[in-house]
């Protein structure tokens, strides 16, 4: 399995942004605010960090190659 993690600031910009178009999500008119809510993991997908940190626990067992973007792009 790899898995390719994007930077969390990258993640959340894109979602916010992402939120303002699509009608599944709660409109969050100001940024600041949507940040608390992403970094308490009240956002529609849950938790960020706990999605990363569930996949990278279980890299050795799965043999699960665990990449950033940016260590990609090197």
């Amino acid at each position: 399995v790899i898995h390719v993690a994007r930077n969390s600031t990258d993640v959340a910009v894109s979602y916010f942004r992402f939120s303002k178009h699509a009608f599944i999500f709660e409109t969050v008119p100001d940024f600041h605010i949507f940040l608390e809510r992403f970094l308490a993991g009240k956002v529609l997908a849950s938790s960020w960090f706990d999605h990363i940190r569930g996949w990278y626990a279980y890299r050795v067992d799965y043999n699960i190659l665990f990449l950033t973007y940016e260590e990609m792009k090197k």
